[in-house]
């Protein structure tokens, strides 16, 4: 597994070549191999005779959980999200969303953690789609961990959300400041979105509070109108039993974001 830091920067690299679309190409396909196929050693045996189904796995192989240090991977890619080249810190993103959905049973906590510890990172990236890039793995995160991690997510992502702007709206304080927000209201989004056809108990107040954030300035403004149309439109065809669910403050905050929704009140 030495080879796994380099392979790992070889392909994100290629992933972002602007000259050369099947560099990029061959570079994710080889990302995504490196995620998929095993990478612990004797995960996987070939059996050249074909006496065994293709892609059998030893079961004895896989019983243990995957420990941080079975995966050099995952610090090779957190040394890439520390990188200079956005779009090399975007495709971390994106590789670890891959990760951490494919083998969601099979990492130890403190491989699981790592990789989330990197994630929640780039999720104030200075880079506007570094951070966008997050959400995909906020939700999963929520799905995957109990009711508790997302409360205590949820409190972080808000105290994010809050982060006061300076009043002149120039300058890397305020491109920062603007960067949690935004990261923080992000945060947010991926909770809701994780719940795209049901409504639990804490999805109003979590929307409506994301909602009052319709005023921020750009980019925080579209993304909340983007969660509210998307809310919008996995809910629609029930929209009358949604609505019960929300208090007339918490529809009021839903409505003044988005005029799309006004109908539905």
């Amino acid at each position: 597994q030495r080879w796994m830091p380099a392979y790992a920067r070889a392909c994100l690299r290629g992933a972002v070549d602007c000259r050369a679309p099947e560099v990029r190409n061959a570079a994710k396909m080889a990302a995504v191999a490196a995620v998929v196929l095993p990478v612990r050693p004797g995960a996987a045996s070939w059996d050249p005779a074909g006496t065994t189904p293709a892609g059998h796995v030893d079961a004895g192989a896989l019983g243990e959980p995957f420990r941080l240090e079975d995966l050099p991977l995952l610090p090779a890619l957190d040394e890439l999200a520390r990188g200079p080249a956005w779009r090399a810190r975007g495709s971390v993103a994106n590789l670890l969303t891959l990760l951490a959905v494919r083998m969601q049973f099979g990492l130890a906590p403190d491989a699981f953690d790592r990789a989330a510890d990197t994630m929640l990172r780039l999720l104030v990236d200075p880079q506007q789609e570094v951070r966008e890039a997050c959400v995909r793995f906020v939700s999963g995160l929520v799905r995957m961990r109990e009711d508790a991690d997302r409360e205590a997510l949820e409190a972080e992502f808000r105290k994010l959300a809050e982060r006061k702007l300076p009043a002149a709206r120039q300058g890397p304080e305020y491109v920062s400041a603007l960067a949690l927000r935004h990261g923080g209201v992000l945060g947010l989004t991926g909770i809701v979105l994780s719940q795209p056809y049901t409504v639990p108990s804490w999805v109003p107040a979590t929307l409506a509070y994301a909602a009052r954030h319709a005023n921020d300035p750009f980019p925080v403004n579209q993304t909340v109108k983007g969660l509210v149309a998307e809310f919008k439109r996995t809910h629609q065809d029930n929209w009358d039993e949604v609505r019960a669910q929300f208090d007339s403050d918490q529809l009021s905050d839903i409505m003044e974001s988005s005029s799309g929704l006004a109908h539905y009140a």
